[in-house]
């Protein structure tokens, strides 16, 4: 149950990375850059963020100077969605086997669910639940015992009482995150997305880039588009 943490980990094994540092304010000059945290400054040549949208779009980092109005309506154009998940570990599966994802719908709406089944691809008797939207503020504030009996009883109502308990339960908080404040932005009804991240897309200087799913415009919402437009970045600064 590494989740993600294998191919971060990986990507940071040469790096010197930082951790319990919250940035307050970006600095981004004709020649330099700099990072300023509550106790440290960080000077750089070249500075990619890949602050969320969340935390973009709630004012939390100040930029000096301002950003371009541009970039500030295309903050402004996009939403940032919820989402939370439960990754649950049993002895063996009960579920069908050869099914990546279990949709559960309930009669009114209020707690729909849909599992990914991680068997067909490793062999694991793993299921992610997926709180989605509205349901996610309640969700999250519910202990992890709580948490884990309102999924199994969505699991029981699927496959029936008597169901063996989770050998190990692994959850989300990303909506009390404060470096998430959510889990991956979310298009606006009738908001012209694709522009809003397309000019996120774009360095603001010669030295400072924005990079996050949320600045990608074919695969937002995902990591391989997180991936991706930090590479992006990264290549576009250096030239």
């Amino acid at each position: 149950m590494n989740g993600y943490g294998t191919l971060t980990d990986g990507l940071a094994a040469a790096l010197d990375v930082r951790t319990g540092v919250s940035v307050r304010e970006i600095e981004w000059r004709d020649s330099l850059v700099r990072a300023a945290a509550d106790d440290e400054t960080f000077e750089a040549d070249l500075l990619v963020s890949s602050l969320s949208l969340a935390v973009l779009k709630r004012g939390a980092i100040t930029f000096a100077p301002g950003l371009p109005a541009v970039y500030r309506a295309a903050i402004e154009g996009l939403d940032f969605g919820l989402s939370e998940k439960s990754v649950m570990d049993f002895e063996a599966p009960f579920w069908p086997r050869d099914r990546d994802v279990i949709i559960r719908a309930s009669e009114d709406g209020c707690f729909s669910l849909f599992f990914n089944n991680h068997y067909p691809a490793s062999g694991d008797a793993f299921l992610t639940a997926r709180v989605l939207g509205r349901n996610v503020p309640a969700f999250v504030e519910l202990s992890d015992e709580a948490a884990t009996n309102q999924v199994m009883d969505a699991l029981k109502d699927m496959f029936g009482a008597g169901l063996p308990e989770p050998r190990r339960v692994k959850r989300s908080r990303w909506l009390h995150d404060p470096n998430s404040a959510g889990a991956y932005s979310v298009d606006r009804l009738g908001v012209p997305s694709f522009d809003h991240r397309s000019v996120l897309a774009v360095p603001v200087s010669d030295r400072f880039a924005f990079a996050g799913e949320h600045t990608h415009p074919c695969y937002p919402s995902t990591v391989h588009g997180a991936y991706l437009t930090a590479k992006r970045a990264a290549y576009a600064l250096l030239g």
